[in-house]
């Protein structure tokens, strides 16, 4: 009797801390920062440099262009180290993927996907809303110089650019972002650092949201157009 009752609290001790590290997790921050500065221009865009960490918790995950490598980290130490060059593969192993996509292509896919229809982008809009409600901005410094080689289409741009800082202003007052034209220049360069935070069960959440969601769409049969029954036309 007495093996019995050990091993019954041995469980609800493994099962007690296996709820309690899930808890930790749901609560904890998933941390994203990052940088990037460099030409938009599409002849010199791979000389752009950017940088970028992920961290949760005792994991971090850093990917390092002007250095061209990928790194890992666990409670400081490091895990891995990566060359991004062998991330991308060889030439022969890209055409293999490539033909790899095709063959994809022309089959059935089952993947996820999209859902169509103005129900499913009022849906996305909500969960985008819902995210950057609760995404806290730490970090935000944006300098964009606009410049095109049509000195006309340099300043529209401009224009919509200054339109489209201000609801970001508004919505993180201490973010410094500035923009700029450039009548002698022909392509538009970024300077860009920043740092965000966001509860791992806010993304949890909206996981099982779209789950359910497209699930229930999958159980709707469409109609001889195309169209959900469900929805408007």
């Amino acid at each position: 009797m007495g093996a019995l009752l050990t091993v019954i609290w041995v469980v609800l001790g493994l099962l007690g801390a296996i709820l309690l590290l899930a808890a930790l997790l749901l609560v904890a921050w998933l941390r994203v920062d990052g940088r990037a500065q460099g030409d938009l221009d599409a002849e010199r865009i791979g000389e752009a440099s950017a940088y970028l960490r992920v961290r949760l918790a005792p994991l971090t995950v850093v990917v390092d262009t002007a250095q061209g490598v990928l790194l890992v980290r666990l409670l400081g130490f490091r895990v891995a180290r990566r060359p991004l060059a062998e991330l991308g593969g060889d030439r022969a192993g890209r055409e293999d993927a490539g033909e790899k996509a095709k063959r994809r292509a022309a089959k059935p896919s089952r993947g996820f996907r999209l859902a169509d229809g103005s129900a499913a982008w009022r849906f996305y809009r909500r969960q985008l809303q819902y995210l950057l409600v609760r995404t806290y901005l730490d970090q935000l410094d944006a300098d964009l110089r606009v410049a095109t080689p049509d000195p006309a289409l340099t300043g529209m741009l401009y224009g919509v650019s200054c339109a489209a800082i201000y609801p970001l202003r508004a919505r993180w007052p201490r973010a410094e972002l500035a923009v700029g034209p450039d009548f002698i220049g022909t392509a538009p360069a970024l300077r860009l650092a920043f740092a965000v935070r966001i509860r791992i069960a806010t993304l949890v959440l909206v996981a099982i949201r779209s789950y359910r969601f497209h699930r229930s769409r999958a159980r709707v049969p469409k109609a001889a157009d195309g169209r959900r029954r469900h929805e408007p036309h």
